[in-house]
């Protein structure tokens, strides 16, 4: 065994970074990279990007792994660009051709399909997904070429545009959605309804909750930042938070949510059973739900 290097000491970190993920790593490659640079004991990242996929990825930082939910919870903002007139067994440029198709859509007929796809949507997944069948990901079957029924899921679409038409066999587009959105089954149902067939060639996610792929840093940065600059990319817990309601509380407030009781809502006018999160000097406490006038904690968290 070889004894002469030792791990660096991990550190008390908590909040956000946003990287651009490169495509041909996973998600999970990306947060190693920047875990190992923040010498952080806990982290996480809110939403995976398929690995030819790029763009931003969120990852939170120690206490900022309990907030999470706020970021994958959030609608999310891609541009992606589909190839007209073939299938494949990903939905994706990544995968076999299964089926193809002659037939190529005008820019009137691409406007007039995505109508259907706007709103409350119902979207099966891809076969190769991770998406579970009997406890087995879908993917598992996928990859020995077994096909399995996999069940429809609601989807907000809260707008998908055409950007543009590149050619007669490829067409830009964006859309904004809500989470467990497959961008693959977008493409995969235009195409389908077009009567072209369809898959993604290329996708990058652009925004999630109140973070933005412009304000990300590269991937491979990580590698050569110092910790001063480290703490310059951090963003703070609060972030994330911006979505929801904030109570600002006292000294005494904020001991009695950290002890898990509740305290009077300074705004009534607060729906019942709607979620804010507290703060004292502005450091978030917690958050939890408004009930009958009260802010009942559901999460608190440790001073920091």
């Amino acid at each position: 065994m070889n004894t002469s290097a030792k791990s660096e000491p991990s550190q008390a970190v908590h909040g956000w970074v946003t990287v651009n993920k490169p495509p041909g790593i996973t998600s999970f490659k990306a947060l190693g990279i920047v875990k190992r640079a923040f010498k952080s004991r806990k982290a996480g990242h809110a939403g995976t990007l398929d690995k030819p996929a790029n763009g931003l990825l969120v990852i939170g930082l120690g206490h900022a792994t309990k907030a999470i939910p706020f970021v994958t919870e959030a609608t999310k903002q891609y541009s992606f660009i589909v190839n007209f007139g073939s299938s494949t067994t990903t939905d994706d440029a990544t995968g076999e051709i299964i089926a193809v198709s002659e037939h190529r859509p005008s820019q009137e007929d691409i406007r007039t399909a995505l109508q259907s796809f706007r709103g409350q949507i119902q979207q099966v997944p891809p076969q190769f997904s991770s998406v579970k069948v009997s406890g087995v990901r879908s993917y598992v079957y996928a990859a020995k070429g077994k096909q399995v029924e996999l069940i429809s899921r609601p989807l907000l679409v809260k707008r998908l545009e055409l950007v543009k038409q590149i050619s007669p066999h490829q067409a830009e587009f964006e859309m904004e959605c809500g989470k467990g959105g497959y961008v693959r089954c977008i493409a995969r149902d235009v195409g389908e309804k077009l009567g072209c067939l369809g898959h993604v060639h290329t996708l990058t996610r652009i925004k999630s909750g109140p973070f933005h792929l412009s304000d990300a840093c590269e991937l491979e940065q990580f590698s050569s930042f110092n910790d001063k600059y480290l703490s310059k990319v951090l963003y703070p817990l609060e972030t994330a938070l911006e979505t929801i309601p904030e109570i600002k509380v006292t000294e005494e407030e904020a001991n009695t949510i950290h002890n898990g009781g509740s305290i009077l809502c300074k705004q009534p006018h607060q729906e019942n059973g709607s979620t804010a999160w507290t703060s004292y000097k502005d450091q978030a406490i917690g958050w939890g739900i408004i009930k009958e006038g009260k802010f009942l904690p559901k999460r608190v968290l440790p001073l920091r």
